[in-house]
């Protein structure tokens, strides 16, 4: 997911900042009884850059895939809001106020923990009072000790058990090599899971515990072993490991044994269902033929025929008078217009009854009622600018209060151009948030026109002349405050919620 930027930026520049800081920790560890291969922390405190008034959100992103960046996580100013934008792999934790930001993500995938590359970005709030972004690239430095923890998963089933045991001799093996020992802090965790899920405990009855196991291995690392002492170790190691497995192999047998008695027992319920399931199956397939035949002498296929001819020529017909009525209707009010200064309203919301997240088709012709939510359609919006309609106004409401902006020398292109707008801010009561899109082609959930590396339109449901992506986005989702979804116009809103109402509307000068 990419998040929304609130100026115009094509690429973001890595700044060294003095406040911002990216770590991270190449090494194993525990976390809530989770095991974690790298931890990386993104940190920003204003108190340590005099450019920065306040934080708007923090955003970690990988940078090291051939696609580009990938967004990991992100946190934004409201409600201290954490987004975790990846399902599976890492862990994410942070906080997010006016002076001071943190992320911390903990990695569990190889790729990330071993040479991923990752960009720590902040959005932020100049002395100026202008919106601006820095980043910065976490070192690209090797894996501190990739030996801390050895992890043996030795799984009941048989492959993976063979395969587990085969991995149990080569860690035997390594330690022909006294050298390799002395000095090491090593731990091994023996976990076995059989077919029903149940886990073995290595308690006295069974083999050696874990402690035990563990102790072994401790008194191996001791650095003032000989190597006399070193051999000893080894060989009762061996042996507590060899028992170990032994027992394991015995009691799984047993399991395996009493699964075959409970397969059969499933596998004859199994064929008693399907036996009372294709008798219900016949019996209901002889009720649906009698019911056809009825049918069929109440009803022949040519009243049927006749039926359907006369619903569609019936539609062709409504539908023929109601565009016909629409264009001389709106062609009127244009002719009106004409002679005096009046507003051409092409979208307003005010009612939540259209849903605006539509394809290019839908924008290009327009949607709704003149009634209610409706989108006069980018063709005609086209067609207007064409012809002297060159003054846009926004007229809007948030929390009660009304808000409005006018901009001048409006024009929209063809649908060759790709509806791309132009616009010059004139006046109002609104922030001139609008121009961050000047220039930009209009984009769909069918067609990606923006700057961005994913298409906006898809991610914050609506269609509009999305940047990279928006600071406005009045044709988002009705009253949704999901994080850039919604009827935005920031610097009235914040991305996490919605105007109550807006207007479009053009005129000539």
């Amino acid at each position: 997911m990419i998040f929304i930027v609130l100026y115009t930026f094509v690429v973001v520049n890595i700044i060294s900042s003095t406040g911002l800081k990216i770590d991270i920790n190449r090494e194993y560890f525990y976390h809530d009884k989770d095991l974690f291969c790298a931890q990386l922390q993104c940190t920003e405190n204003i108190r340590e850059d005099t450019q920065i008034s306040a934080l708007v959100n923090m955003s970690v992103y990988r940078t090291s895939e051939p696609e580009g960046k990938i967004l990991v996580a992100s946190i934004s100013e409201s409600d201290s809001k954490l987004q975790d934008h990846k399902k599976t792999g890492p862990r994410v934790e942070g906080k997010l106020s006016k002076t001071f930001s943190e992320l911390n993500i903990y990695l569990s995938n190889s790729s990330d923990c071993n040479d991923g590359i990752f960009l720590c970005e902040i959005h932020y709030m100049n002395t100026t009072g202008s919106m601006d972004r820095i980043g910065k690239k976490s070192e690209n430095l090797p894996r501190k000790s990739r030996d801390t923890f050895l992890m043996m998963n030795l799984k009941a089933k048989t492959p993976d058990y063979v395969k587990s045991v085969d991995t149990m001799a080569d860690f035997l093996k390594s330690f022909e090599d006294p050298d390799r020992l002395k000095g090491a802090d090593m731990t091994m965790s023996l976990q076995m899971s059989h077919s029903g899920g149940d886990k073995f405990n290595t308690d006295k009855s069974f083999g050696p515990t874990d402690t035990e196991l563990s102790n072994s291995y401790k008194q191996i690392s001791s650095s003032s072993l000989d190597d006399k002492m070193l051999d000893d170790k080894i060989k009762n190691l061996t042996l507590d490991v060899n028992k170990t497995l032994q027992m394991m192999d015995n009691k799984l047998s047993s399991k395996i044994e009493l699964n075959k008695y409970s397969f059969a027992f499933l596998n004859e319920s199994m064929q008693t269902m399907l036996a009372n399931t294709q008798n219900q199956t016949e019996q209901l397939s002889i009720r649906l033929n009698e019911m056809e035949k009825k049918i069929e002498k109440t009803i022949t296929q040519e009243h049927i025929n006749t039926t359907l001819n006369l619903v569609a020529g019936l539609n062709k017909t409504v539908q023929e008078f109601k565009d016909k009525y629409n264009r001389c209707n709106f062609q009127t009010y244009l002719d009106y217009c004409k002679s005096f200064a009046c507003y051409t309203l092409f979208q307003r919301r005010v009612a939540g009854d259209v849903n605006f997240t539509r394809n290019w088709s839908d924008y290009k012709n327009g949607f709704g009622s003149l009634a209610g939510d409706y989108w006069l359609g980018n063709d005609w919006i086209s067609n207007l600018t064409q012809n002297g309609y060159n003054e846009l106004r926004f007229d809007m409401k948030y929390k009660g209060k009304s808000y409005y902006v006018v901009y001048k020398y409006v024009t929209v292109g063809t649908e060759a151009d790709l509806y791309w707008i132009k616009i010059v801010f004139q006046t109002g009561n609104a922030t001139d948030n609008f121009y961050y899109h000047n220039g930009m082609a209009f984009s769909t959930l069918d067609r990606d026109n923006d700057r961005n590396s994913s298409n906006c339109a898809e991610l914050y449901k609506g269609g509009w002349w999305y940047n990279d992506c928006h600071t406005v986005n009045v044709n988002g989702v009705w009253a949704n405050k999901v994080f850039g979804e919604g009827i935005n116009w920031y610097g009235i809103t914040t991305h996490d919620d919605s105007l109550e109402q807006v207007e479009m509307k053009l005129r000539r000068p």
